[in-house]
């Protein structure tokens, strides 16, 4: 009697496994949350809508069209201005009181909601993460002053010290005159200058972080941060070289982005606080690792420790916790636009949509309605985005 093999192919379910890295475990985990992907989508939806050209498209009127002839049109309302280029459209979500298209404005003012909310994480994280590498690796006495000083600047009001820094930014850019130097034309070399720069930066990083054997990611944000400041020192020098002051050159450039520069710098001289605290404490526990010992017993750099081993295992938190701030930043340029200190006039923001129309808000909800809609979906879907990928990146909060 012989015995009987079993002739079936056998699975190597842990081989299988180990070929799975952490960062396809937490993009497969993402996408079985249907919620979180919902929101991606709607994010991703948003963005492109909010690409210039493509907003131009989509868009039915320009942001600053007015027509008196149709002051708080309600929603399907035809046009009956006299301009002849816009015979014959619809106000598909009504018009305000100066008879502004509402869609197209709201469509516009994604595009500073966005980049507000992006701007303000990217800053956030880079400074957030660069401070918080410093103070956590460094010795016990330089983390305590570090930390000290974070401490000190925590007991600031954030809010309060962001509306005192905008209320000091529109004072500058009124007292700063164009009368006699006349306003500032961009050269057309300017802009494909700065992409040159970028690119540059782009592929400088790239080449730097493979030398890094694929701990780089830090080597290549550096990389992009010293384009972005060579191109906006050139832009200073081009300015000042017309005659005008370094304040005056820090107005252009705002007037230039609608009022955004000036949000951008009074938003992120405190909101890296908390990413620096998060950053400094994840330090604390990584650099206690077992795999960090054994690096430094083979002989391996404190930079080369931190670029392989501390910084890629601390961006992934990292991240997340900044997805979950962008409503916050987007509410904050909210609020300062409702109040008069975001952005500048005509240029729509969901904030200064808000305050120009809720006096009508009993005969034209619309002018209301439609830009608080558009702003509590995309706080919403950035809050569902946060979560899914805060249980996708931590394993002891993934469903089974």
């Amino acid at each position: 009697m012989t015995a009987s093999t079993d002739s079936s192919p056998q699975i190597d379910f842990a081989s299988a496994r180990a070929q799975r890295s952490p960062l396809r475990d937490a993009v497969h985990q993402l996408f079985k949350n249907k919620v979180a992907v919902g929101a991606l989508i709607f994010i991703v939806l948003e963005i492109f809508i909010a690409i210039p050209p493509v907003t131009k498209i989509v868009a039915p009127f320009p942001y600053d069209k007015t027509s008196l002839y149709d002051n708080n049109a309600p929603p399907g309302s035809p046009y009956t201005g006299k301009d002849p280029e816009y015979q014959g459209k619809t106000f598909w979500l009504g018009a305000d009181y100066l008879g502004r298209d509402v869609l197209s404005r709201t469509l516009y003012g994604a595009q500073v909601s966005l980049a507000v909310g992006f701007v303000g994480a990217t800053v956030s994280l880079v400074v957030g993460i660069l401070y918080g590498l410093l103070s956590g690796y460094s010795s016990a006495r330089v983390d305590n002053i570090m930390m000290r000083f974070v401490d000190f600047l925590y007991a600031l009001p954030i809010i309060v010290f962001v509306i005192l820094m905008q209320v000091y930014f529109k004072a500058v850019a009124r007292q700063t005159s164009t009368e006699v130097m006349g306003p500032f034309k961009m050269p057309g070399w300017f802009g494909p200058a700065v992409m040159a720069i970028l690119a540059a930066a782009f592929i400088v990083g790239i080449l730097l972080a493979k030398r890094e054997d694929g701990g780089g990611v830090g080597i290549f944000l550096i990389s992009m941060i010293v384009g972005i400041i060579i191109s906006f020192a050139l832009f200073v020098i081009m300015v000042m070289s017309t005659g005008r002051s370094f304040m005056a050159s820090l107005v252009e450039i705002d007037n230039a982005m609608g009022g955004m520069f000036f949000l951008f710098i009074a938003l992120g001289l405190l909101n890296w606080l908390g990413m620096a605290r998060i950053t400094r404490g994840q330090v604390l526990s990584v650099k206690k690792k077992e795999y960090i010992e054994a690096a430094r017993a083979i002989g391996s750099t404190d930079r080369r420790i931190i670029s392989q081993h501390v910084l890629p295992n601390i961006l992934g938190p990292a991240i997340v916790y900044e997805t979950m701030a962008i409503p916050g930043y987007i509410f904050t340029e909210a609020f300062l636009s409702f109040i008069g200190l975001g952005i500048n006039p005509p240029r729509p923001s969901w904030g200064n949509m808000i305050s120009d129309s809720y006096g009508a808000l009993r005969t034209a909800p619309w002018g209301v309605l439609v830009p608080s809609l558009a702003l509590t979906l995309t706080v919403l879907a950035f809050n569902f985005l946060g979560d899914g990928l805060r249980d996708a990146f931590d394993p002891r909060l993934r469903g089974e």
